[in-house]
């Protein structure tokens, strides 16, 4: 799976989540916040996909995902961070490390964002 494609399901399931994600210019990487009672997934515009993907996951995580339909390999990227593993142990026990483009967020390690 491509870093494009697993960043549009990261979207998606923010959108099924009524979390609205929006790609700033920020200081910081971004993350959750909460506003006039929306969730809201800040991004910063800066981030190569690869980081929008470790931040995406890493924020999903942090939420209730057990009544939503997820594809397997996503499911076990977010319940995997959600036990605090770094990025690159979870993209290496899901095998997405295999795709050269993901490869690159394994060499990030847990303190990249």
């Amino acid at each position: 799976m491509s870093a494009g494609r697993l960043l549009r399901e990261l979207e998606d399931l923010a959108a099924d989540l009524a979390v609205d994600v929006r790609f700033e210019d920020l200081e910081s990487a971004g993350g959750l916040c909460r506003y006039g009672g929306r969730t809201c997934l800040l991004v910063n515009q800066r981030l190569s996909v690869l980081e929008r993907v470790a931040l995406m996951a890493s924020e999903l995580a942090s939420l209730p995902l057990g009544d939503i339909f997820i594809r397997p390999q996503l499911r076990e990227l977010l319940e995997s961070r959600s036990q605090g593993c770094p990025v690159s142990c979870l993209l290496r026990d899901l095998t997405l490390a295999k795709d050269l483009e993901l490869a690159y967020i394994i060499s990030l390690g847990p303190k990249a964002l």
